[in-house]
């Protein structure tokens, strides 16, 4: 008997960007992520698990991860690249990209 499965109702593709540095560095020793607000209901999850002030922090390492909703799905990755720089700005070292 073969199995059958639908598609869920909303199959979508979420835009997804990791934090990691560009190289070995340590991480500012004040982090402001309240501008991080100004994105309201465009950032749907965020996840900065290491994002410890001064900790060194290792090339590619992930410090932490978010999601964007997906609609429309190009500008969605406009906005994940934006909060990118953020982030950038705000933990004081360079992130890949």
């Amino acid at each position: 008997m073969p199995i059958r499965e639908e598609l869920p109702k909303y199959a979508v593709y979420v835009p997804t960007r990791n934090i990691m540095p560009d190289r070995d560095a340590a991480l500012a020793d004040s982090i402001d992520l309240s501008r991080l607000r100004d994105y309201g209901e465009h950032l749907i999850d965020s996840d900065p698990h290491c994002l410890n002030l001064g900790s060194p922090a290792r090339r590619r390492e992930i410090l932490g991860r978010y999601h964007v909703r997906p609609e429309p799905f190009a500008e969605a990755n406009t906005t994940a690249n934006a909060i990118l720089s953020r982030f950038e700005k705000s933990i004081g070292i360079a992130l890949s990209q």
